[in-house]
């Protein structure tokens, strides 16, 4: 299997193990549960594809194509998330903390499945990273 369909794969079952977990939360009342629990799971959904599709491309490429492409994203992402929060914190107010601690639950696990997954990629392909270092 290649490593996207595998890596989506993953994503897949990940966001089906959350969505579950999602709708239990709702008809039983184990704890609150968040408005915009939707949203924030699409959000970090799309955001952890875009982000693979974007670092994955840099691996086939020379080991500055990933560090630049690794580095932009982490960039882009983390100030894609602070925008989100703050505008959120300040415009809509709506139970601020339970949305905080909801969003991160959902960006800390899907950045670590996301790390997962480059991580495996890098191991697999040593050799070219050291290739470009002797140039």
């Amino acid at each position: 299997m290649s490593e996207k369909k595998s890596f989506f794969k993953g994503l897949t079952i990940l966001t089906i193990v959350f969505v579950v977990g999602i709708l239990v939360a709702q008809y039983l009342p184990l704890f609150p549960v968040h408005p915009y629990i939707w949203w924030i799971l699409i959000y970090n959904v799309l955001l952890t594809a875009g982000s693979y599709l974007l670092v994955h491309g840099g691996i086939q490429g020379d080991g500055f194509d990933f560090h630049n492409r690794f580095m932009g994203n982490t960039t882009i992402r983390l100030l894609l998330t602070a925008t989100i929060l703050f505008l959120y914190f300040y415009k809509v107010k709506v139970e601020s903390i339970n949305f905080v601690m909801t969003f991160f639950v959902f960006y800390f696990a899907f950045t670590l499945f996301e790390i997962k997954y480059l991580l495996a990629n890098l191991r697999q392909n040593p050799e070219s990273v050291d290739k470009e270092h002797e140039k």
